[in-house]
């Protein structure tokens, strides 16, 4: 008990720098841009400066803030400012392919689809990028687990496609889940069991993506309910427990 005192104590004194605020709910450090652990930094200065505190109340207490990682950040281009419901208008074709996974999930509540946008304000409406929208897509950025993107022939290099993408990968280090929404099967990906040549040519589409995918697992697959399902609860894919930095794809 005398252990836990004091580690509470300094819990609660490096409460007030300026690096970290506590979180009362929670008993754990988080960092002022975000809810989210930080654990990376959290450690370095935890070796640093408090070695004696007992480890595993830290282990503990971190473990319970990243359970809550557990949404799929989808990532797709569309026109900006975006209005959902003015698809004619302003919605693109990886609009419609990130409803279907929406639709998927209300027709089956088994589907391993956890909407990190299933919120009520807009990350790509018309308010201000910079104060207002780039803010909220990191926060759910941080509170998820991996992203999915839709990569297709008419995705563009947009402002908010490349900062979550490149929030996502060299911030917070999220494993992603490239959908190809214009082919069907795992062997339309592929040849000679490789993925062909004008698969690769769409991550020229979004340099960013293409630039980062060696630093996270990265798991290709088409539009299919059911390979998309089992990308979706593929462990190797989540942040808390992904694989190491690849090109994977499912084989025939």
């Amino acid at each position: 008990m005398a252990d836990m005192r004091e580690a509470r104590t300094r819990m609660q004194a490096l409460a007030s720098s300026e690096i970290f605020t506590f979180d009362v709910k929670w008993n754990s450090f988080v960092t002022p841009e975000s809810k989210s652990s930080r654990y990376q930094l959290f450690f370095s200065l935890l070796q640093e400066k408090y070695l004696e505190a007992p480890i595993h109340l830290f282990q503990r207490r971190l473990r319970r803030v990243m359970a809550y990682r557990n949404g799929n950040y989808t990532a797709f281009y569309v026109a900006e400012p975006f209005n959902p419901s003015a698809l004619g208008a302003h919605a693109t074709k990886d609009f419609q392919y990130y409803n279907t996974l929406r639709m998927w999930k209300g027709a089956d509540v088994a589907f391993p689809f956890v909407d990190s946008h299933d919120k009520t304000y807009s990350v790509r409406d018309g308010s201000d990028w910079e104060f207002t929208l780039k803010p909220r897509l990191r926060e759910r950025l941080r509170s998820s687990k991996n992203i999915v993107l839709i990569l297709s022939s008419i995705t563009a290099n947009s402002r908010a496609l490349r900062e979550e993408v490149d929030y996502g990968i060299n911030d917070q280090g999220l494993p992603v889940i490239v959908i190809y929404p214009e082919y069907s099967t795992k062997e339309s990906l592929l040849v000679n069991g490789s993925l062909k040549q004008e698969v690769k040519n769409l991550w020229d589409n979004l340099p960013v993506f293409r630039d980062s995918m060696d630093k996270v697992p990265t798991l290709h697959v088409p539009m299919n309910k059911e390979l998309i399902k089992t990308s979706l609860q593929d462990s190797d894919f989540m942040v808390g427990s992904k694989k190491a930095p690849g090109i994977f794809r499912y084989n025939p």
